[in-house]
C-alpha cells in the first residue's frame, strides 16, 4: 500500500473524519525513518531528511523503547503489520501518548514498513478522567451505605417505638438526599451560607445529637462548592464510622471564620477508634485532590483520643 493514499483523512462509520497526525516509512536495512513534518513535530525533532532509528528511539519514553524496537523487528521479520502505543516525554508537561500503525511493503523482498502515527494523548486523558469519576462514584456510594448503616444504628438506639424509628429514618434519608444533591451539583445555583451548608451535610448522621458550631456568616461561592462539600461529607462519613457521630456520648465542635482573605474551618472531635496508622484509601486521595483543587492547606492531628483537622482555604479569589 503506497503512502500517497495515506495522506487523506479516513472516514469513520459515523461520517466523521480522523486526521492522520503523521506519516512515516521505516527502512530496516538502513535503520532510518523517513517522516513528514507532523511526525517531526510530534517527536519534537528538528532538521530535515531521513532520521536514524536510534534518534527516534531516544525521543520515546525509556520504559517503552525496547517494546517499540522489538515490535519493529518482529513486523519486518514476519512481514506483518505493526500496532503499538507508547509515550513521548514532554518538557514540563505530562507524557504524550502515541499510537503507531504500520504495514509491510508488498514489494518482493522489501525491508520497509509504511505507516501512520496518531496523537492519542487526549483520548488517554479522557479515559483517565472516566476511571477517576467511576472511582469517585463508587466511593460516594460506599459512603452513602456507611452513613445509612450509621443512621439505622443510631435511630434504633434512640427510637421509643416502631413509629419513632420509621419517622427518624425517613427524616434522615431525606436529609441525606438533600446533602447528596449538593454534592452532585443538582441543587445549588447561587452562593450558600456556610452554616447552612454544614448543617445540611451533618443532618443525615446527626439525629438528636448536639454538635457545637461556631460559624461566622460566610457565603460559599459556587466555584468552590463541590470540593468543599466533598471534604465536609468525607469528614462526616468518617465521624459516623469512627468518631464523635458514631456514639451519643462523644463531642464534636466545628469552628469556622474569616481568616484574612480566606476561610478557616477547625473540626475537633472525640474519636477513640481513629486509626492514625491506617493506610490511605480512595477517600484520603479524594480529600487530597479536593484540598488541592481549593488551593487550601490542611493539617490533621490526633492526640489523647481527640482528632483535630485544620483547613485553611482562599476565598476572595473564588467570589
Amino acid at each position: 500500500m503506497g503512502t500517497a493514499i495515506l495522506a487523506d483523512d479516513r472516514q469513520g462509520k459515523d461520517g466523521a473524519t480522523t486526521p492522520l497526525v503523521g506519516l512515516w516509512v521505516y527502512d530496516s536495512a538502513r535503520r532510518v525513518l523517513s517522516v513528514d513534518e507532523r511526525c517531526r513535530a510530534l517527536f519534537a525533532l528538528d532538521g530535515a531528511g531521513d532520521l536514524p532509528m536510534d534518534r527516534i528511539l531516544a525521543a520515546i519514553h525509556p520504559d517503552d523503547r525496547e517494546g517499540v524496537s522489538t515490535s519493529l523487528v518482529e513486523a519486518i521479520q514476519n512481514k506483518g503489520d505493526l500496532h503499538g502505543t507508547f509515550r513521548i516525554p514532554r518538557d514540563g508537561e505530562r507524557d504524550g501518548w502515541v499510537q503507531a500503525i504500520g504495514w509491510h511493503d508488498d514489494a518482493g523482498g522489501s525491508t520497509a514498513l509504511s505507516g501512520v502515527i496518531l496523537d492519542t494523548t487526549a483520548e488517554r486523558e479522557l479515559e483517565a478522567q472516566r476511571r477517576l469519576h467511576l472511582a469517585e462514584m463508587n466511593h460516594r456510594i460506599k459512603n452513602l451505605f456507611a452513613l445509612v448503616s450509621a443512621m439505622i444504628g443510631s435511630a434504633d438506639r434512640e427510637a421509643q417505638s416502631r413509629e419513632d424509628l420509621v419517622e427518624n429514618l425517613r427524616g434522615r434519608v431525606a436529609a441525606l438526599d438533600r446533602a447528596h444533591s449538593m454534592i452532585s451539583g443538582g441543587e445549588a445555583l447561587e452562593p450558600l451560607p456556610l452554616d447552612d451548608l454544614i448543617e445540611r451535610i451533618l443532618a443525615p448522621a446527626l439525629g438528636p445529637k448536639t454538635v457545637t458550631m461556631n460559624v461566622e456568616p460566610v457565603l460559599i461561592p459556587i466555584s468552590i462548592l463541590t470540593p468543599l462539600v466533598l471534604i465536609l461529607h468525607e469528614w462526616v462519613t468518617n465521624s459516623a464510622k469512627h468518631g464523635a457521630l458514631a456514639a451519643p456520648d462523644r463531642t464534636l465542635t466545628i469552628d469556622a471564620r474569616r481568616d484574612g482573605d480566606g476561610l478557616r474551618i477547625l473540626w475537633r472531635e472525640q474519636a477513640p477508634d481513629y486509626d492514625a496508622k491506617a493506610l490511605p484509601g480512595f477517600g484520603s486521595r479524594l480529600l487530597q485532590a479536593s484540598v488541592l483543587q481549593l488551593g487550601a492547606e490542611k493539617t490533621r492531628n490526633f492526640e489523647d483520643g481527640w482528632l483535630t483537622i485544620d483547613l485553611r482555604l482562599p476565598l476572595d479569589d473564588a467570589e
